[in-house]
């Protein structure tokens, strides 16, 4: 059943392209290639626990950080509940996700998000980002980890070390 809605729902549409989901929001997906990307495609949420968590614990203006933020999920709903006042770090150093992450900023009119494409480490370098073999972007790694191919180098950072003001 499984197979057959995703089949479905990759061959009817051109992916990538942009969805708008339950809560409003729109954001850049392809289910061919990924597992959040076609619950959003199918069910047009994702982790409905996690954001009613944030809706409930994160203050109006207030700050939120998100590390490995993917497509913006979780960002983009955090950047709408902080408002004008608040501010988001959207951090997610692989480059198809931060792109996707950029056009959900921009598609929703989020300017309190601020999209990073770095990765967070110990000390300031640059490094190769792996990525997980079935190509799916939500999973890399900065370990060298059995099977994960690099995807690129990127430029890593201390959390301290992020200067916004």
């Amino acid at each position: 059943m499984i197979r057959a809605a995703q089949w479905l729902a990759t061959a009817l549409y051109p992916w990538p392209r942009g969805k708008r989901l339950k809560n409003g929001l729109a954001l850049m997906i392809d289910p061919k290639k990924r597992w959040i990307d076609f619950n959003l495609a199918i069910r047009s949420h994702y982790e409905e626990g996690t954001l009613s968590l944030i809706e409930r614990l994160l203050p109006e203006n207030g700050v939120f950080i998100d590390v490995g933020a993917n497509i913006g999920v979780m960002s983009t709903f955090a950047a709408r509940h902080v408002g004008k006042a608040g501010l988001v770090l959207a951090i997610e150093p692989d480059s198809t996700n931060f792109a996707r992450l950029t056009w959900a900023r921009e598609k929703n009119f989020l300017p309190q998000m601020l999209p990073l494409p770095i990765a967070l480490g110990g000390q300031k370098v640059m490094a190769p980002l792996r990525q997980s073999p079935d190509g799916d972007g939500g999973l890399s790694s900065l370990a060298d980890i059995k099977g994960f191919k690099e995807h690129g180098i990127v430029a890593v950072s201390r959390m301290d070390d992020i200067k916004l003001w």
